[in-house]
């Protein structure tokens, strides 16, 4: 009948709306997502921050014909949020990392990085360099800590810096293993 069909098609939509909306809920979603959701929706005036938002705004948007969309920005805030979460964690772990010292050599300390140190190295370098194909590379500025940075730039200084304390860890083992044979 057609009251079953009208209904069956507005709950449809409810049900498709919310979907939406709780995609829109998420933590990743920051103010730039918000951003093109309103350039997506054409909308100059969604006061998405504003503490008098409700749902009615967006269900007033006509959401559905966007919902693709709208999936696609919130799949990028997830990458960006993960991209974020990484970096954050190469930072932390290569700012508190020492070198390790002992006396291999009569009267001559050594310098080495733990194995440990090592393999997250190699990990933390394959995990910069899967980075470095992320189509959500050429993001948008993001803020932490409240300060701004691009994600193409965090990723390229810390390739920089992997490959330097490699390069130096590796250079530190020749110089001491010829160090070594010259005693």
């Amino acid at each position: 009948s057609d009251v079953y069909c009208g209904i069956h098609s507005q709950l449809s939509g409810f049900i498709l709306t919310m979907s939406i909306v709780s995609k829109l809920l998420e933590d990743c979603i920051q103010d730039r997502h918000w951003e093109l959701v309103k350039g997506l929706l054409n909308l100059s005036d969604l006061p998405y921050s504003d503490t008098s938002f409700e749902l009615k705004d967006i269900i007033r948007c006509n959401i559905i014909p966007f919902a693709s969309d709208i999936t696609s920005i919130l799949h990028q805030a997830q990458q960006e949020e993960k991209m974020i979460s990484t970096l954050n964690t190469i930072h932390e772990y290569w700012t508190t990392v020492d070198f390790l010292f002992e006396e291999r050599i009569q009267n001559v300390q050594c310098a080495w990085l733990s194995s440990d140190s090592v393999v997250t190295l190699e990990e933390h370098q394959f995990l910069i360099n899967s980075l470095l194909w992320s189509r959500y590379l050429e993001s948008d500025l993001y803020t932490n800590e409240g300060e701004t940075f691009q994600l193409r730039t965090d990723v390229m200084k810390w390739n920089s810096k992997l490959k330097l304390i490699a390069f130096v860890v590796s250079l530190l083992d020749k110089v001491q293993t010829l160090w070594s044979k010259l005693s």
